[in-house]
């Protein structure tokens, strides 16, 4: 019961959402703090599966386990300026560098494709620079320790 109630809620908070006014970004928050972001281009189509709950666009997919969704919601957020990967680490977009402040020892940095594919990945701790210059003009996902934001490259 709880299930249908939950999938109910779900997708009238969705359609409501939608038809309120375009968003750009849907941001599903986790139980364990984390949360991702996904760039909308289109409605998403949202269905579950066994235990998953799916987001899927043209541009991207989106697997994620049901009990482990707090929630989700749509903004229209006009572009992220930062990330805060733990509560002290954080990043800047400077030119062609990301540079990260402060991070864990053993920090897990990766830069996606809108299509999912990781094009950079490197593990790091303290401050590090990560150089953008062979990606072109575009977005890209950055995922630091599990928590990912969208960044836009202008050439």
């Amino acid at each position: 019961m709880k299930k249908i109630l939950f999938l109910a809620m779900l997708l009238i908070g969705v359609a409501m959402s939608m038809q309120a006014q375009e968003y750009t970004t849907l941001v599903v928050l986790m139980r364990d703090g984390s949360s991702t972001k996904v760039q909308l281009s289109e409605e998403p189509k949202v269905t579950f599966s066994g235990t998953n709950l799916n987001i899927a666009t043209t541009a991207t997919t989106l697997q994620l386990d049901r009990a482990k969704v707090q929630r989700f919601n749509y903004v229209n957020d006009g572009g992220v300026k930062g990330v805060s990967a733990d509560n002290k680490s954080t990043y800047i977009k400077r030119g062609d560098l990301l540079i990260f402040q402060d991070l864990k020892s053993g920090s897990k940095v990766s830069v996606f494709g809108v299509d999912g594919r990781m094009l950079k990945d490197a593990t790091a701790s303290g401050n590090y620079e990560m150089s953008l210059s062979e990606l072109s003009s575009g977005v890209y996902i950055v995922d630091v320790n599990g928590t990912t934001t969208k960044i836009t490259i202008r050439r």
